[in-house]
């Protein structure tokens, strides 16, 4: 149960996602198994649970940058709260979005620690009309 060196965590993660290379630090930032669980919105209307790599993955192909503003942070023990405006870049086209459109999303994300690796992750998006 380490907040600070689980806030420490966090930051690397968006950091690493920011630079598109997340998926190369796993090993030191997810635990074996590691879920992410995304709840119903615009681009997923039924939600989705799945091996946060393979994601990471997805997006790195569909999303040429993002990046996270993030308004507040809580952590209390295992558990890190992170509100943030998220904005992303598309590297192919989106519904009716092109190639090259941005778009931006209000979110929060419960993280779930596990021997001071990322087990779990809760993510709400709400995204701004396109």
């Amino acid at each position: 149960m380490n907040s600070p060196a689980n806030l420490e965590t966090i930051s690397r993660y968006f950091t690493s996602v920011e630079k598109g290379n997340a998926a190369d630090i796993a090993a030191d930032l997810f635990s074996h198994g590691s879920v992410l669980e995304i709840l119903p919105n615009r681009l997923f209307p039924n939600g989705t649970k799945s091996g946060i790599i393979g994601l990471l993955q997805m997006c790195r192909r569909l999303i040429s940058s993002q990046s996270f503003d993030v308004k507040s942070c809580v952590a209390d023990g295992d558990r890190v709260w992170v509100e943030f405006v998220w904005s992303g870049t598309l590297a192919v086209p989106f519904d009716s979005l092109a190639a090259g459109s941005q778009m931006r999303g209000h979110c929060a994300i419960i993280f779930e620690f596990d021997d001071g690796r990322i087990a779990y992750q809760r993510m709400y998006e709400c995204f701004e009309p396109w």
